[in-house]
């Protein structure tokens, strides 16, 4: 084997491993990110819709209750708004499965990556406790944009080197 051929391999080789290295760190970057900000729009929402269903709950006006969750559920990334009535034991829920387009299935096969948060807030009317609200994030938004960021940084490594080659 000739020292060119030596050479472009060594450099083929490190340039691979700086790939692998620096997708590692992006995608872990990432991650952290989405889940810490999935985490915080979850516990954000469950404390405001405690706070807001706090009244209609000592009515036991159930009516605006649901319009109260819809209004949640349907204004951000969860995939179940449910609110426990502690004196009938039952659930005033709204839920729906999580849909993940546009990403390949290895991305998101079996949840590895996300660990999604579900967020608890208590209500209370006064000094009684009247209900919990349970809010459980939605991982699909996060897995789209991981995707998206990892294709990204591979594609821009991908063409830088094509480019150097050139």
């Amino acid at each position: 084997m000739t020292l060119f051929r030596q050479l472009m391999l060594t450099i083929i080789a490190i340039f691979s491993l700086m790939l692998a290295v620096v997708m590692g760190i992006d995608f872990n970057a990432t991650k952290g990110y989405l889940i810490g900000q999935l985490e915080s729009t979850t516990q954000d929402s469950a404390t405001s819709l405690s706070m807001s269903v706090s009244d209609f709950m000592a009515l036991e006006d159930y009516a605006s209750v649901e319009s109260s969750i819809n209004a949640v559920f349907d204004s951000g990334y969860f995939s179940e708004v449910r609110i426990h009535v502690y004196d009938t034991d039952k659930d005033i829920s709204r839920s729906n499965e999580t849909i993940i387009n546009g990403v390949p299935k290895l991305v998101y096969t079996a949840d590895r990556f996300f660990k999604v948060p579900v967020a608890k807030a208590v209500i209370s009317n006064g000094w009684s406790e009247l209900e919990q609200v349970y809010i459980t994030g939605s991982a699909g938004y996060g897995y789209n944009q991981l995707w998206l960021a990892t294709r990204d940084l591979l594609i821009s490594f991908l063409s830088s080197a094509r480019l150097h080659s050139l």
